[in-house]
């Protein structure tokens, strides 16, 4: 019996982008709020398009990482298997968009809540109860996240549910030497963990269709977001985040 169609684990961060399109980062006078990190995002995205979803990560006791849990739960992400940490801080990321090559950002992830999931944060029950698992590349840069997603991908498979990797590009110079290091890690991973993937994803069986790209058409349909996202909600696929 699954509840959920995908659970996520990895990176969630408050991304405050500049306004001033078209200005550097030294410009920039006001910012705008949104939930960051990949694996937030697809679990933002998937629940838009009426996907059962849920993110795996951490967050700090804090107003950034209250924001993040209040606009999860408003996106319709189960929100049971983010913990709260006392002793660190939200990751943030400041961003630009100066032009369509250039993307002014950086990273406040030091020491921050995310990077600190661990095994102990796994919930077997969480884990098995979703139909697909999705871990990613940066939190196979660090022993104690890359432990963790290795416990959620041995219980995955032990239920026969699909897993799927999300690569860390090395895009930016702030990450290149975790972005090799994660990249590495995910490769080894998927010798550790290589199993055949289920022969139907949530998205393909939700949305009645064989194919994933049908699939993901045929969802767009029937669930297309407002034209004016709701204060807090930026567009899911946003060019500066990564990993």
């Amino acid at each position: 019996m699954t509840d959920l169609d995908l659970v996520t684990i990895g990176r969630a961060s408050v991304d405050l982008y500049g306004q001033q399109t078209g200005g550097s980062l030294e410009d920039m006078s006001s910012f705008a709020k949104a939930v960051g990190g990949c694996p937030a995002n697809i679990a933002i995205g998937a629940s838009r398009l009426g996907l059962a979803t849920a993110l795996v990560t951490r967050v700090g006791g804090e107003h950034m990482g209250r924001f993040i849990i209040q606009q999860l739960e408003r996106e319709g992400v189960s929100t049971a298997g983010v913990k709260v940490d006392p002793d660190r801080l939200t990751a943030l990321v400041l961003l630009g968009v100066c032009d369509q090559h250039t993307l002014p950002l950086i990273f406040y992830r030091a020491n921050c809540a995310d990077a600190a999931l661990c095994s102990a944060d796994i919930d077997d029950a969480l884990i098995a109860s979703a139909r697909a698992l999705l871990v990613t590349g940066t939190h196979f840069s660090r022993e104690n996240s890359a432990a963790a997603q290795h416990k959620a991908m041995r219980i995955a498979r032990a239920h026969g549910r699909e897993t799927s990797i999300r690569g860390t590009p090395a895009l930016f110079p702030t990450h290149r030497r975790a972005g090799r290091h994660a990249s590495s890690a995910a490769f080894a991973t998927m010798q550790i963990h290589a199993a055949p993937h289920a022969p139907t994803s949530p998205l393909r069986s939700r949305a009645g269709h064989h194919d994933a790209a049908g699939g993901n058409r045929r969802m767009r349909q029937r669930h297309r977001p407002s034209a004016e996202p709701e204060t807090g909600r930026m567009p899911i696929a946003q060019p500066a985040d990564a990993g």
